[in-house]
């Protein structure tokens, strides 16, 4: 599932893991549009690492990727994207 990171800040990034598997690596895409495979970066953690939270995983990677000490890291909110292939294959199934 794909998720969309809101910082306190204001600023965001996405974020992609499946969260019912446990070794389900933890991606993340700061570029503006989610869909463009080639900007997204794999990260050192697992679905397990966030204990299968999706909140856990943002703070985790805001933390991650902070660049300097005034970086904001806390987590504002984290949406759902929607997926429009995710829904055809379950008209599909």
């Amino acid at each position: 599932m794909m998720y969309e990171v809101e910082l306190e800040d204001g600023q965001s990034f996405w974020m992609e893991v499946d969260l019912t598997q446990a070794s389900s690596p933890i991606w993340a895409s700061f570029g503006e549009d989610p869909y463009e495979k080639d900007r997204w970066q794999v990260t050192p953690y697992q679905c397990a690492d966030a204990r299968h939270c999706r909140v856990r995983a943002a703070r985790m990677l805001a933390a991650y990727f902070k660049a300097g000490p005034d970086d904001c890291t806390k987590v504002l909110d984290v949406h759902d994207v929607y997926d429009p292939d995710a829904e055809e294959q379950e008209v599909e199934a």
